[in-house]
């Protein structure tokens, strides 16, 4: 009981959200973006950082793009556009990756765990809990549904593929997403 009082406590207090009015939109590194912002003023805001994005522009599915430090790293975030609008912003908190996680990996499964637990007991709008296990790659994430913000608290375990690699990996994730839903368009 103990253990669960201070996971509670843990994510109560130290998760940086706001809700009120801000909740369409998030800071990444420095800048402040809006959902329903043109694509054109959110590359003008995020000049100063490195965009990776394999979109192909003849295709109709959004454009999903990452944003790194001028090197590749650290990820900062991602945003999405459809139809030349911000529809999606994700900031990334903390990502770590290692062979065995580290002390965050523990606290993400007990969290998980914890929670899991709980929603199955008491069912609930604002927790909720995603597993899925591939032989592979298994990866869990809690998910805060605060207002029109997500928070995500992920961890997974990925084991190698390629032959010459026979380590396992395990990484955590923790990140902050609004989103808004865009109505499809049909041609008439």
């Amino acid at each position: 009981m103990k253990i669960r009082t201070q996971l509670l406590l843990l994510v109560t207090f130290t998760i940086p959200w706001q809700v009120a009015a801000q909740s369409k939109e998030l800071q990444i590194g420095n800048v402040t973006l809006r959902l329903g912002m043109s694509k054109k003023v959110v590359w003008e805001k995020l000049k100063d950082f490195k965009i990776v994005s394999a979109w192909d522009s003849t295709s109709s599915e959004p454009e999903i793009c990452h944003v790194t430090g001028s090197s590749g790293n650290p990820t900062y975030g991602s945003v999405v556009f459809e139809h030349n609008k911000l529809t999606y912003i994700s900031r990334n908190w903390y990502n770590h990756f290692s062979p065995d996680g580290g002390e965050a990996y523990k606290l993400a499964e007990a969290l998980f765990l914890l929670l899991e637990g709980e929603t199955r007991m008491h069912p609930s709008t604002s927790i909720r809990t995603v597993s899925y296990n591939e032989p592979e790659h298994h990866n869990y994430s809690v998910k805060l549904l605060v207002g029109d913000k997500t928070i995500n608290i992920s961890f997974a375990t990925i084991k190698a593929i390629a032959a010459s690699d026979d380590m396992t990996r395990r990484s955590v994730s923790i990140d902050e997403e609004v989103r808004q839903i865009v109505p499809t368009m049909h041609a008439r």
